[in-house]
């Protein structure tokens, strides 16, 4: 299998990446998507001391910017003929105040959602090729509640009700 991890060098992506590499003798292939070459290259070298798994490789992308998101699309197709699976897990947690990308959305709005849609929808082709039956994860947590007349959050921006509960009221 061919599985391409978002946020796969830090916490549950990274965790998922290593599993995938080392079970069946090594025969998946894991593409971590992350934001540091730093960090993906250090997350490589690990999965494979301990995997054994050769591989193994980094697309790098910044989700807070569309413009990169673009480029990795157009990375993965140009390095890959196929995708076995895309494993959605990067994201931002706790942010103590609203963060504006340079693309003009919220941060958690833009990287949580709309490039993780954006990646996906746009490797859907890949996934049709695959002869495994491709297949798209999303780890996802209890959700908040949209505010369709407010969908950046411009007016009224708070971390636990965007991010965790649909349920807690509005503070």
């Amino acid at each position: 299998m061919k599985v391409l991890v978002t946020g796969g060098s830090n916490g549950m992506g990274k965790g998922v990446a290593k599993i995938l590499a080392g079970t069946d003798n090594q025969i998946h292939e894991i593409i971590i998507l992350c934001r540091s070459k730093e960090r993906g290259e250090a997350t490589i070298k690990e999965i494979i001391a301990i995997t054994k798994n050769q591989k193994i490789s980094i697309v790098l992308c910044d989700l807070t910017k569309l413009s990169d998101v673009r480029n990795a699309i157009n990375e993965i197709h140009s390095k890959h003929k196929f995708l076995d699976g895309l494993f959605i897990n990067a994201g931002i947690g706790y942010a103590a105040k609203r963060v504006e990308t340079e693309d003009g959305m919220d941060s958690h709005f833009q990287v949580n959602y709309l490039s993780q849609f954006m990646l996906t929808l746009n490797l859907l082709d890949l996934l049709e090729k695959s002869e495994n039956g491709g297949r798209v994860i999303f780890n996802v947590t209890k959700g908040g509640e949209i505010l369709w007349d407010d969908i950046q959050m411009e007016k009224k921006w708070g971390y636990v009700i965007y991010c965790i509960s649909p349920i807690l009221p509005w503070l």
